[in-house]
């Protein structure tokens, strides 16, 4: 079995909190549809508990580039099966890049779990799940370098979720210009107990797909 290994957050540089909020990275959940009213679609991001190592029931991960500033906020959307389920904590992990693959190095990471702000709802998606948008402060603020790819995972922590053992989030995704691939980012992945990844793709046209999040200073 593959182990994962804790990077301190040292190694991704550490900063101190601050107060004042500057966008770092941002893939919104947003409309898409020509009527204006529904958006991308979502998918079951979801841990055993509130540690990577607890090997994920599925997880899904996305990429980002650095811009060489500390990130202390983390904003982004998805479907909860109830109301109730928005007050729960949130496993957020970031990893380094797999150079070359496409895909993050599961061996390096740095987590956080964390219990979003209040949840706002500002849409529905192409087969009517109402959308929220969820942010939360990290404890500690993390250095991403410039020019480096990293990845971020979001997932529900079912032992800490309203119904255990049941789906009670699935993260929304973020549908971009065909053209943007040219920015070297990758496609989402998820990756199940084996770790093994396999493509994700939106139901509402059978695309690949990124995942909507933000990241800031």
């Amino acid at each position: 079995m593959k182990l994962f290994r804790l990077l301190s957050a040292a190694a991704f540089v550490a900063g101190t909190t601050v107060v004042a909020f500057g966008q770092n990275w941002s893939q919104p959940w947003y409309v898409t549809s020509s009527t204006g009213a529904t958006g991308p679609s979502t998918i079951e991001s979801r841990v055993f508990d509130c540690y990577p190592t607890k090997l994920p029931k599925i997880a899904v991960v996305d990429d980002f580039i650095g811009n060489g500033k500390v990130t202390n906020k983390v904003v982004w959307w998805g479907t909860p099966s109830d109301y109730h389920q928005n007050a729960y904590p949130f496993l957020v992990t970031f990893y380094k890049d797999m150079p070359g693959a496409c895909q993050p190095d599961l061996n390096t990471f740095i987590f956080q779990c964390m219990v979003p702000g209040k949840a706002t709802a500002i849409g529905a998606d192409c087969v009517g799940r109402k959308i929220f948008k969820y942010n939360a402060i990290m404890p500690f603020g993390i250095h991403f370098a410039s020019g480096q790819k990293y990845w971020i995972q979001i997932s529900e922590i079912d032992n800490k979720s309203l119904k255990v053992g049941a789906v009670d989030f699935k993260w929304a995704f973020h549908k971009r210009s065909p053209n943007y691939r040219s920015w070297g980012t990758c496609p989402a992945l998820g990756f199940d107990p084996s770790l093994t990844f396999f493509p994700v793709f939106d139901p509402c046209d059978n695309t690949d797909i990124d995942m909507a999040f933000e990241l800031w200073s």
